[in-house]
């Protein structure tokens, strides 16, 4: 199965629960091409706004689409978590 072409159904955004990582949730959309696009948010815990990183996998790949998403997040885990730093004073 690891050769199958990646298809999911559309899956919307869902309420984000409260865990380790903060407010945290994704939705996943079917686009042209025969690719997958993920939508990653994260709550900010200081102001409360969401922020959003967009992944495009057009590969077969599960384990490619899985490393590119783990990465994103991260990304937009650092981000938040800096921005949130920066407003409480910690870092400059």
């Amino acid at each position: 199965m690891s050769g199958a072409p990646i298809r999911p159904a559309r899956r919307p955004g869902k309420r984000s629960i409260r865990n380790r990582n903060g407010a945290f949730c994704w939705t996943r959309t079917p686009i042209d091409g025969g690719g997958t696009a993920w939508r990653l948010f994260r709550r900010s815990d200081t102001r409360g706004s969401w922020h959003c990183a967009s992944v495009a996998v057009y590969s077969a790949s599960r384990t490619l689409a899985a490393s590119r998403l783990a990465a994103a997040r991260r990304r937009l885990l650092d981000l938040v978590d800096a921005m949130d730093l920066r407003q409480l004073g910690v870092i400059p």
